[in-house]
């Protein structure tokens, strides 16, 4: 097998998540606190995600290194399974197996990616211009069709029925107020 691309191992997503807890560290020591300020106090959820942060990075670090054993010690039996001379009888290797099983498709989805990522970029620059009941609602269809969701009127439905509560649930339960876009106007 001269294939030597880590399958399943994924020490990027854990560099990257680490590197976000770092960065919400800085911002919480950074963070200016009034002493008037009382519990919770503005540094209470920051410290919630950031330590879930850590623990995700923590989980992260542990399944990518079992994942490396595993995908290592997987090629090595392999290796070890392939017959060196003709001993094998003719028509037993079939096309898209190794010796471990059927072989797995590692290619990457670039449209899937694509769309979720373009509907991020989307929510990101039509925040402040339509506002977040229509930008959420695009980010949430967007990222449900890029996972393949295979009805759009159901994706877009949760789409506007999700941005709507997170909106209702902001301002008329915080008091919290979210970009209103255009839809302020009416």
């Amino acid at each position: 097998m001269n294939e030597q691309r880590l399958t399943g191992a994924s020490f990027p997503l854990t560099i990257l998540v680490l590197g976000v807890a770092a960065y919400l560290t800085v911002g919480l020591v950074a963070m200016d606190v009034p002493d008037t300020a009382s519990f919770p106090g503005p540094r209470f959820f920051p410290t919630i995600i950031t330590v879930l942060a850590y623990l995700v990075t923590a989980l992260l670090a542990v399944q990518s290194t079992r994942q490396f054993i595993s995908d290592r010690r997987r090629r090595s039996a392999a290796e070890a399974a392939v017959p060196t001379g003709d001993d094998e009888p003719a028509g037993s290797a079939v096309a898209g197996e190794t010796a471990m099983g059927p072989a797995e498709d590692t290619t990457m989805n670039w449209r899937m990616i694509a769309i979720v990522v373009g509907s991020f970029i989307a929510f990101i620059l039509l925040l402040d211009v339509i506002g977040w009941l229509l930008s959420a609602a695009i980010l949430v269809f967007g990222v449900a069709t890029g996972l393949g969701a295979r009805s759009m009127f159901t994706s877009a439905f949760v789409a506007l029925s999700m941005s709507a509560i997170v909106q209702l649930a902001f301002v008329g339960g915080l008091g919290l107020p979210l970009p209103s876009g255009f839809l302020g106007s009416f």
